[in-house]
């Protein structure tokens, strides 16, 4: 999942609905999540994604998530704020300067 800029808050609801259908129909556990190019996560959806949208998809089977570090202060901040709220010990972020740096973590775990 790459984000190329900042979208709205129905935008970036259904582009992680559709990560997430993308998961449960391949069987994935696994994502590299770019969001080099992403300026901010409103509160809203920050809340949403811990409350709603994490559980959900760590119940789907999603264990790993290979983050991309924004290049923008603020999303990193909040990027690593909904990391820090995830309960689970089912769920792994590593952060990484690159794609392919992230994809080489994710490629060393055991899971899908």
């Amino acid at each position: 999942m790459e984000w190329h800029a900042y979208g709205t808050s129905t935008q970036f609801r259904l582009i992680s609905e559709n990560v997430l259908q993308l998961l449960i129909d391949k069987g994935l556990s696994k994502v590299v999540a770019d969001t080099t190019n992403l300026p901010i996560i409103a509160a809203e959806d920050q809340r949403w994604v811990n409350e709603d949208w994490l559980p959900r998809a760590i119940e789907a089977g999603y264990h790993a998530c290979g983050m991309v570090n924004s290049r923008f202060y603020f999303n990193r901040v909040a990027v690593e704020n909904v990391v820090n709220r995830v309960k689970s010990d089912k769920f792994r972020v590593e952060y990484f300067d690159s794609q392919a740096a992230a994809k080489e973590w994710l490629k060393s775990l055991e899971t899908n």
